[in-house]
């Protein structure tokens, strides 16, 4: 895909990207008919974008999405990273990446277990004489794409940063940490229901309590919102405001709105005016 038309994507109505509308309902809720997917409910000010890549793709559900500055995405689907524009893959199947971020322009990969990240070339591991404190088993840039996640299993599911080349362990906790996102300096993550920010290394104070389980975390405009497998919320306080029914899953702030990976069809969507 051209940089013009990753651009009109990013910008198209749903009704001609996706073939569906959007109607209002008499509260001023807006109501979008997706094909393919149950009617997604948003307050009156959001607008749904679907971005379609250049050709659909039949191998898989999409698990991962990130962009590379304003015009370029890499999705994962399997174990196997592609251009979200064009197609093209971008790591052979044998070198089983399990997860990946962008960070500062770098793709950052878990691959065999092992850290690394994308050169021209395939995978370059990039712990070699700096060891991490756990072995990593997921990877999410923060919204800035300028500091690195790093999500650890069982039995004390551990989280850790990556900013300026320093890793620096934040946090553990009995279940796994589901997001990370960075705000005013400070870090916030989720465990099952909870949003938790930390006031000190090793010392996370409770924020507030979602109605299920969190996905996703990310700050756009300093705003914090957060996303269940099925909606999406603006923290405010204790009382989230819901801002979209029907579709959930892994978010991440855009230039203009928020990008939402659906957990059920695997779809990648824009929300904008949050």
């Amino acid at each position: 895909m051209s940089r013009r038309n990753l651009i009109l994507a990013l910008t198209m109505p749903l009704a001609a990207a996706a073939g569906g509308f959007a109607v209002w309902r008499s509260l001023g809720e807006r109501v979008y008919s997706i094909p393919g997917m149950p009617p997604v409910t948003t307050r009156p000010a959001v607008e749904i974008t679907r971005i379609s890549p250049e050709k659909p793709y039949s191998i898989g559900t999409i698990e991962q999405f990130d962009t590379v500055g304003k015009e370029k995405a890499i999705i994962r689907i399997k174990n196997v990273l592609y251009d979200f524009g064009n197609g093209d893959r971008l790591t052979p199947e044998k070198e089983g990446v399990q997860s990946f971020a962008v960070v500062g322009g770098a793709v950052i990969v878990i691959a065999g277990g092992r850290l690394g990240y994308l050169t021209d070339k395939g995978i370059a591991e990039a712990s070699k004489g700096s060891p991490l404190p756990f072995p990593p088993v997921r990877l999410q840039s923060d919204d800035g794409h300028d500091r690195l996640f790093l999500f650890g299993g069982a039995p004390r599911y551990p989280l850790a940063r990556i900013a300026n080349g320093k890793l620096a362990l934040l946090a553990g906790a009995p279940e796994p940490i589901t997001a990370a996102a960075s705000r005013g300096g400070k870090t916030l993550f989720a465990v099952g229901r909870l949003i938790f920010e930390l006031t000190a290394p090793g010392k996370p104070e409770a924020l507030l309590e979602a109605p299920e389980k969190i996905m996703g975390l990310a700050v756009f405009r300093n705003e914090l919102f957060f996303s269940l497998a099925d909606s999406i919320y603006k923290a405010k306080g204790k009382s989230p405001v819901k801002i979209a029914a029907g579709l959930g899953g892994r978010i991440q702030a855009a230039g203009n709105g928020l990008i939402v990976l659906d957990s059920r069809t695997g779809g990648v969507f824009l929300l904008k005016g949050v």
